[in-house]
């Protein structure tokens, strides 16, 4: 039988509760986005909620910071990576390779990343994303052991650069509790500063 070739899913062939649970991904996606389109870059990836907050404000926060940004982003990159596997497994059904088709289509989404985060808006992940599937294809036979000695040293290396962010931003100024900044906490009481006995 003749390998049929590579297109878009059928509406057949889709996995409803995938696309389900990607479109859940991206409505929390959405709320951070939000943030970073109605603030300063700086302000939108502080860690501590904004000084002189009321409770609201301090609890839609932490909200976007640990479900959105904590649940959603990860949510949507493993769907990422099922999808990449989920055309890949199909192909190998169809009798075809998908290293070559795979490449393209993450030549494609690495172009439109591109184009999207220099033209449009910095947030773009479209490129980010197209990376990593390179490196998801070129593993995609790898053995076992040989993806746990891969993975564990990226998974270091990420967070020792998330530790590093943080302690540069906390050594910057951002993150600071309120009250702690001499520039917020503003000038000294003059009774402070008089000498003894005046």
């Amino acid at each position: 039988m003749e390998p049929t070739s590579l297109a878009p899913v059928a509406e057949g062939e889709r996995i409803g509760a995938i696309d389900t649970t990607r479109g859940f991904a991206l409505l929390g996606i959405l709320v951070v986005n939000m943030q970073y389109f109605g603030e300063p870059f700086g302000t939108a990836i502080d860690h501590v909620p904004p000084r002189g907050g009321t409770t609201l404000d301090v609890g839609a926060f932490y909200i976007e910071k640990v479900l959105c940004e904590g649940k959603f982003y990860p949510l949507f990159s493993l769907l990422f990576g099922v999808g990449l596997a989920v055309q890949w497994s199909r192909a190998a059904a169809r009798g075809r390779g998908f290293l070559a088709p795979g490449f393209r289509r993450l030549g494609a989404l690495a172009v439109m990343g591109m184009a999207h985060g220099l033209l449009l808006w910095y947030g773009d992940i479209l490129f980010v994303y197209a990376t990593a599937g390179v490196w998801l294809l070129l593993m995609v036979w790898a053995r076992a052991r040989t993806l746990v000695l891969t993975a564990v040293p990226v998974y270091l290396w990420g967070t020792l650069l998330a530790t590093l962010m943080g302690l540069l931003m906390v050594a910057g100024g951002q993150g600071h509790p309120p009250g702690t900044d001499s520039a917020e906490r503003g000038p000294a009481p003059a009774a402070a500063l008089a000498p003894d006995g005046e």
